[in-house]
């Protein structure tokens, strides 16, 4: 089979200048596709905004993406069908070859996508699952309309790729029977690298949207404040664009916030920056699937501290970090003690050479390239 397909990418969560980061763990397991078939995104992304372009078009060889842009209203769902369907236009005009195969992307709300594309081109699909949501104790929180669409999409595919075996049992949990795979999310191993020896002070960094309810935002920044009884030079770095007046005011309560500090989302390679710099990264979520910042932690070189829950346990384990009971304070500051004090240590070229292996762009890129292929091989 000629290596090349022609595969059509749809995502409702994309970034985009109205969503600059929604939706970047989609982009890049699309361009780790795109490292040996062409990619044709398209995606119909809703504003509220006064002024946006209908649609942009960029084409970087095997990856061309169209974003079409509707205005959110009470018309939204009409508005979002057009703006699928001028998509499409703007692909057979760029790219008249039908395309191989679908990839569609997050089925809440994104079922009725893919399910349009699969009677518009009649070919096989497969669909990838990101959302934390069908984790969560409430579930999905999907309209009935959502629901049906959702296991329809899950029977017809030819695959389900949920990023963790995790979210894959949550999924099956809320009746989306079919063929699973699971495929990680992907790491920019390029960008993600090791810094030199990094120095004292002690450095904890935290990465996250910060909302308490999932993230137990209060519950890591009591731990630092007691951690810093036994280590008052350490330093806690967070990055977020969440509600960090919050974060910082309770800091300042627990008498920890000059040893803060916060900054909005940059560029990956700030993060990466900042990463590298870092002694650990720290995690105490009440809810995770599989988060993008613990592989790009080992790709920097650099252990985990995590809370045990959604698909983390799946990748860390002794060698790569210390897993505590959601909500165990204790355990959290004596795992961040265990690292600082030197008593637990970490090889960094093993933590890096996992990532590699498992997160690259090269290595998602060969497993759904293997995927693309039995799909096609099953139609």
């Amino acid at each position: 089979m000629n290596r090349s397909l022609h595969v059509l990418a749809l995502s409702a969560w994309y970034p985009s200048r109205v969503h600059p980061t929604l939706g970047n763990f989609v982009q890049r397991h699309l361009k780790a596709a795109a490292k040996y078939h062409r990619i044709s995104l398209v995606a119909a992304i809703g504003t509220d905004q006064a002024e946006i372009p209908k649609s942009e078009i960029e084409d970087s060889g095997n990856f061309l993406e169209i974003r079409v842009y509707y205005k959110n209203g009470k018309f939204r769902h009409l508005e979002a069908f057009r703006a699928l369907r001028q998509g499409f236009r703007i692909l057979r005009k760029l790219r008249p070859e039908k395309p191989n195969l679908i990839h569609g992307n997050i089925l809440v709300p994104g079922a009725w996508q893919i399910l349009y594309a699969s009677f518009v081109f009649n070919v096989p699909c497969i669909v990838s699952e990101h959302w934390t949501g069908f984790t969560r104790k409430d579930g999905p929180n999907w309209s009935s309309l959502q629901e049906k669409l959702a296991k329809r999409i899950s029977r017809k595919a030819a695959f389900l790729l949920p990023v963790s075996a995790h979210l894959q049992r949550a999924m099956e949990s809320h009746g989306l029977s079919g063929r699973y795979k699971v495929v990680p999310n992907v790491v920019n191993t390029s960008v993600f690298i090791p810094g030199e020896h990094v120095a004292p002070p002690f450095r904890v960094l935290h990465i996250s949207s910060l909302v308490e309810e999932h993230k137990n935002t209060r519950g890591f920044l009591r731990v630092f404040a007691r951690f810093r009884e036994a280590f008052p030079d350490s330093v806690l770095e967070i990055i977020s664009d969440g509600p960090s007046e919050d974060c910082l005011e309770y800091a300042r309560e627990l008498k920890i916030g000059n040893s803060l500090i916060i900054n909005t989302f940059k560029p990956a390679e700030f993060v990466a920056e900042r990463m590298a710099a870092s002694h650990v990264l720290l995690l105490f979520s009440h809810v995770e699937n599989l988060p993008c910042v613990i592989m790009e932690a080992l790709s920097c070189g650099v252990p985990v501290i995590s809370s045990r829950v959604g698909g983390i346990g799946e990748h860390i384990d002794s060698s790569k970090g210390i897993l505590v009971e959601p909500g165990d304070e204790t355990a959290l500051l004596m795992a961040l003690k265990e690292i600082a004090s030197g008593s637990r240590t970490f090889n960094a070229r093993e933590l890096r050479r996992y990532a590699i292996d498992n997160f690259s762009m090269e290595a998602v890129g060969n497993q759904l390239d293997e995927i693309y292929r039995l799909a096609l091989n099953q139609a």
